[in-house]
């Protein structure tokens, strides 16, 4: 339930930077029971601290308690409404809950409390992007972009966004991404999605080789590769990367399928049939999907505090 609090003349007393140093120690190194511990003990001296409540927000929405969390950044904000990285973290809670409209509000607010905000406009342009409200997913994650140019997860949500209205310039986004961070395996493998879709097989099988050195436990980059190979009716290599994607995660369907052709088309139709019918007898000589956002599932940083 959530309680009221009482400003006195619009001011706050908070902890001194040291107490707040060995608070972020203790979440920094995974103790979240700890944080939450020693944060509830100081609002008892400090009842009208904001940033010990959001700190309280934070560390519940990492232990799953979003409601606790919640509640936690609502008191936060009746202290100090103009708290930028406190709706910027409930905006983080709220998508974690389902909740997109109520996250792109806190998103917004959060926007216009500080514009140069740069991790909720790429988490605001995420979400319109999941919404289906590509433009607006577009000029959030431009304008995050605009403020910080190295910010790697905002170049890579731009592509996925960009994927849906212009290919051309979604692949120049991912080969930003990957300048700015030469680790970053789901890049290449978008990037190795739509080259193959562009019927630029070889250039999509290096890219999905890329992937899998930076991702080697992706059973789908490892599909992906695979059917570029069965693209060049390299049914051999083709193989090798399904019976790598079924290892990784044998309830994954979709490399049964293609081992499944593979066998049928190199003449053992008993293996490859059998194979079909584990993936549910369904026979799909293409690959669709592209990975998305990571989760945590959208790509954003850990929560400002």
């Amino acid at each position: 339930m959530k309680k009221s609090i009482r400003k006195k003349n619009n001011k706050f007393i908070e902890p001194s930077p040291e107490i707040f140093q060995s608070l972020i120690y203790l979440y920094s190194n995974g103790d979240l029971q700890g944080t939450l511990k020693k944060a509830k003990t100081l609002l008892k001296e400090y009842p009208d601290s904001p940033t010990l409540y959001n700190i309280c927000g934070i560390t519940y929405s990492d232990l799953g308690m979003h409601e606790e969390a919640l509640d936690h950044f609502y008191l936060a904000l009746q202290i100090n409404p103009n708290y930028a990285d406190c709706h910027y973290n409930m905006g983080n809670t709220l998508q974690a809950c389902g909740s997109l409209v109520g996250a792109i509000k806190s998103f917004s607010k959060c926007i216009s409390i500080d514009s140069k905000h740069f991790l909720a406009l790429n988490n605001k342009g995420i979400l319109h992007r999941l919404n289906g409200e590509l433009d607006l997913a577009v000029q959030s994650l431009r304008k995050a972009i605009q403020i910080k140019p190295d910010y790697p997860d905002a170049h890579y949500n731009l592509g996925l966004t960009l994927e849906k209205l212009d290919l051309d310039k979604a692949i120049v986004s991912y080969k930003k991404c990957i300048e700015l961070r030469p680790i970053f395996g789901d890049a290449y493998n978008n990037l190795g999605n739509i080259l193959k879709n562009k019927g630029e097989i070889e250039a999509s099988i290096l890219r999905y080789i890329e992937a899998i050195r930076h991702k080697p436990n992706s059973p789908e980059i490892h599909c992906n590769l695979g059917y570029a190979f069965f693209e060049k009716h390299d049914f051999i290599n083709a193989s090798e990367q399904f019976k790598y994607a079924i290892e990784i995660n044998p309830n994954y369907d979709e490399p049964y399928s293609g081992l499944g052709e593979c066998y049928l088309l190199m003449g053992q139709e008993a293996k490859g049939r059998e194979l079909i019918r584990q993936s549910n007898g369904v026979i799909r000589f293409s690959n669709d999907s592209g990975l998305t956002i990571l989760g945590s599932n959208i790509n954003a940083a850990p929560p400002a505090t």
